[in-house]
């Protein structure tokens, strides 16, 4: 904080001397109403205030209430855990602790976990005043119908809002896990179960905790953004049911699934038509440029006004302006592209606003009444192709409209059963290919396909991985793994056989690639986070359903780096070193796909031993 306002200052000041705690997080302000002033430091100085660095805050907090961390993560050497934050919630007859791992790159193993609870029901130390933990976050706890909450605040960036799946496997039957009798600290005998909340699944585990003292200790793990609930009943109160133990699983081994694969594409594939030669009414035709920087270039040449995050409204220019969107002038665009094979089915053109173009391929007309639904988003309305239209070699499409201050100026898509292929910035259509192996998809004929691949592993190559690990270690649990890249996956494990999983046909007369369907289908199961991975019985093929992101088709297309903290407008537009004239794409597809063999962790004792 630079400035502070006098009536804010004077307040604080009546509230340290009625007794409270103020603490400055960094300098004190050195400005009272936007002017210079020592009032601020001088209030802290007269020791009515202390001063901290941020880091500093939760353990200065801690110690000006007198109060110990409600609860704490520790690493295996017992270090803290500033990374892991936490929130604690009372409530009647339980304790919910939500833990959070803030690193969306690294994991966490064997972390330990204390949580200060009640002592044969009664309130903790300190409760409704609230305390510190994991020496990253501060709790202000607040007192309501006998309950108390304490949350954290995330110092620092913050991770998605997501959920881990749990890394807890289902273990033999056991009740919730109880604490100790009195130990050395003579904290008395007091029971507490300590549950594991999977809030993707609703699924509850008895986890193994001990009692040192006022505290329970337990281990957990912690994948990359993972997070992690527990629910800690007091004993007075009795579980309601018979909870299974929670079983921590560790990596043990790999088998890597081999391709190529089977697939089906969700959707047809797309050809993005975003470069085209360009001119006004009937003036000389210009280099092809970019569909974006020619709007930009045909506006200024107009004295229209450029479209961006501060334009004028057109419904307000129209009123009360007096703009016509009648000034302007006639826009005409070439999009040159090649074809290697002539698609088979159906062909679409993917436009907005279709009933303001004039458009012809090949210098036939395209009948912009033909519309065919609508392709994404009701905004991009389809228009039928005859595949007839197209020719082996160079295909040319042209589009003509009235450019005016009302007219937004966008790309084009082509849709049908067809490969694309990127020589620079010149797009061929071709086959689609049989098969796709694992990876980037960008170079397998779909640069800028941004539906869901469903991926057909077969029976075999499923055997074959497992039996690989299980030469290792005949115990443990399989689970299907993958690498990232994927806005989400969706696994299912598949009964059928080797001849239906080779096979590949053609759906609705060639409109999408996709691979035989036969065989009973398990339930599906959802991965969106990490660990991106799914338990399997290693007996069947799966059915990898991989959902890409719309990145690719609707860009932006030409930027560097690739990503970017933030999207605004101005990343359709890059100049300089942030623009590339070749496709600069986000790698998508299959990633590294593999069996993983998973054993029981050996948890380590509160004391690292």
């Amino acid at each position: 904080m630079t400035t502070i306002r006098s009536d804010t200052l004077h307040l604080l000041e009546r509230f340290a001397a009625a007794g409270g705690r103020v603490v400055f997080a960094g300098e004190a302000p050195g400005y009272v109403d936007a002017l210079p002033s020592e009032a601020c430091a001088g209030f802290a100085d007269g020791g009515q205030a202390i001063l901290c660095e941020p880091a500093q805050l939760p353990s200065r907090l801690r110690e000006r209430a007198g109060i110990g961390a409600i609860v704490s993560a520790q690493g295996a050497g017992g270090e803290p855990l500033p990374g892991i934050h936490a929130q604690v919630r009372r409530t009647e007859g339980r304790t919910i602790a939500v833990l959070m791992n803030m690193d969306r790159e690294n994991g966490l193993r064997d972390v330990t976990i204390r949580l200060r609870v009640p002592v044969g029901g009664a309130r903790t130390s300190g409760s409704g005043t609230g305390g510190a933990w994991a020496d990253g976050a501060w709790a202000s706890g607040s007192r309501a119908n006998d309950s108390e909450s304490n949350n954290a605040e995330a110092g620092g960036s913050r991770a998605n809002d997501s959920e881990t799946n749990d890394a807890e496997a289902t273990g033999a039957g056991a009740n919730g896990a109880r604490g100790n009798d009195a130990d050395a600290t003579g904290a008395g005998a007091i029971d507490a179960a300590v549950e594991a909340w999977n809030c993707l699944t609703g699924e509850r585990f008895a986890v193994d905790a001990v009692r040192e003292g006022a505290e329970l200790v337990w281990t957990t793990d912690f994948p990359p953004s993972g997070e992690r609930v527990f629910v800690v009943t007091d004993g007075q109160v009795v579980p309601e049911e018979s909870l299974p133990a929670a079983v921590r699983l560790a990596d043990a081994a790999e088998a890597p699934l081999q391709g190529p694969f089977a697939y089906a594409l969700e959707e047809p594939n797309v050809c993005v038509l975003d470069r085209a030669e360009w001119r006004l009414d009937e003036g000389d035709w210009r280099p092809a440029e970019e569909v974006l920087r020619i709007d930009v270039a045909a506006r200024r040449e107009l004295g229209l006004p450029l479209r961006a995050g501060d334009m004028i409204q057109p419904w307000y220019r129209r009123k009360y302006l007096a703009e016509s969107s009648e000034s302007g002038a006639r826009l005409s665009l070439r999009f040159a592209f090649e074809v290697e094979v002539l698609p088979q089915g159906e062909l679409y053109l993917a436009a907005e606003r279709p009933d303001l173009l004039k458009i012809e391929l090949n210098g036939v007309a395209i009948d912009i009444s033909a519309t065919a639904g609508w392709w994404i988003d009701p905004c991009f309305v389809k228009l039928r192709i005859a595949p007839e239209r197209l020719r082996q070699g160079g295909n040319l499409l042209e589009v003509s409209a009235d450019l005016h201050a009302d007219y937004d100026l966008e790309n084009l898509y082509l849709l049908g059963s067809f490969g694309v292929v990127l020589n620079g910035t010149q797009p061929t259509l071709t086959r689609l290919p049989e098969r796709l192996e694992a990876g980037d998809v960008a170079a397998q004929g779909l640069p800028f396909y941004g539906g869901s691949i469903a991926y057909r592993i077969s029976r075999e190559e499923v055997a074959r991985a497992s039996a690989k690990l299980r030469e290792a270690d005949a115990g443990g649990e399989l689970y299907a793994a993958f690498g990232e890249g994927a806005a989400a996956i969706v696994v299912r494990e598949v009964e059928t056989d080797a001849e239906a999983e080779a096979k590949a046909d053609a759906v609705a007369g060639g409109e999408t690639q996709t691979a035989a369907r036969s065989g009973a289908h398990a339930a599906a199961q959802t991965v969106v986070w990490h660990p991106y991975e799914v338990p399997v019985s290693g007996e069947d093929g799966l059915e990898v359903k991989w959902m890409l992101t719309r990145r690719n088709t609707f860009g932006p297309l030409h930027q560097l780096p690739v990503l970017t903290p933030y999207y605004a407008p101005g990343n359709w537009l890059t100049e300089g070193e942030a623009y590339s004239e070749a496709y600069a794409l986000v790698p998508g597809g299959l990633a590294e796909p593999c069996l993983r063999l998973k054993l029981p962790a050996q948890s380590r004792s509160p004391d690292g031993a």
